[in-house]
């Protein structure tokens, strides 16, 4: 790929498969995956994303539950040089409309949970930027299910391709967190794929822990966590 970076949070996935290939980098209830099986499911779902159009300059928002497919989520997206826009779970929808309509997404990517948010969008036309939903479970069980793309169908039928180097993101913006601050509305704040990478790295060096250390996450930053656990392999 073009338009590489300096910095790229997904610079971590080359050291989980070097030093954690064989051993579980992530739990969630039963399920356990290696730093292989990680790294693949990252490289696959950001394969599928550049083949429904996500490309760099894109902002994809989501809102979903803790989950190791929103880790996934996280790196793939700013794998193909996209901007990821997590949105509060907590939020109403009329909040969570304020926020997108801040970003102009071109993505919007929520689990069964959320799917109320994704028809009304679909059914109200509120925000036309949005020209793709990934729902991460089954939209069968919602009326609007031809509209959404489950995201294991995307991994499932991407092709095949050789690990690319990821793009780099518009003025290298990788996360826009959103922040009430004083009037009680959200307001979106850019931050860096530098400024995440030396964020986590100072973060390693304060707490002191590293890459054999089992961390349990509590919401709702978990993905953020897992980049600063990832980069004690680099």
């Amino acid at each position: 790929m073009a338009q590489h970076c300096r910095g790229h949070v997904t610079h971590c996935l080359g050291g989980i498969l070097a030093r954690r290939g064989a051993a579980t980098v992530a739990v969630s209830g039963s399920r356990r995956l290696t730093g292989a099986e990680f790294v693949a499911g990252v490289r696959r779902l950001a394969a599928g994303l550049a083949d429904r159009g996500v490309c760099r300059g894109d902002v994809a928002a989501v809102v979903a539950f803790n989950s190791i497919e929103y880790m996934e989520l996280f790196l793939a997206v700013t794998y193909v040089g996209a901007t990821i826009a997590p949105l509060n779970y907590r939020w109403s929808f009329e909040e969570a409309t304020q926020a997108l309509e801040l970003v102009q997404p071109s993505v919007l990517i929520f689990d069964d949970s959320f799917s109320s948010w994704a028809i009304r969008l679909t059914e109200s036309k509120i925000l036309p930027t949005v020209t793709l939903y990934l729902v991460l479970g089954d939209p069968s069980n919602t009326s609007h299910a031809a509209n959404f793309v489950p995201v294991d169908h995307i991994k499932r039928t991407v092709k095949e391709t050789t690990a690319i180097q990821p793009f780099s993101a518009l003025n290298d913006v990788a996360l826009i967190c959103f922040t009430s601050g004083t009037t009680g509305q959200p307001k979106g704040v850019a931050i860096s794929h530098t400024s995440l990478i030396i964020q986590s790295l100072a973060k390693i060096a304060i707490v002191g822990y590293g890459e054999d250390d089992v961390c349990f996450q509590l919401p709702t930053f978990a993905t953020l966590f897992l980049l600063k656990i990832a980069l004690t392999t680099l």
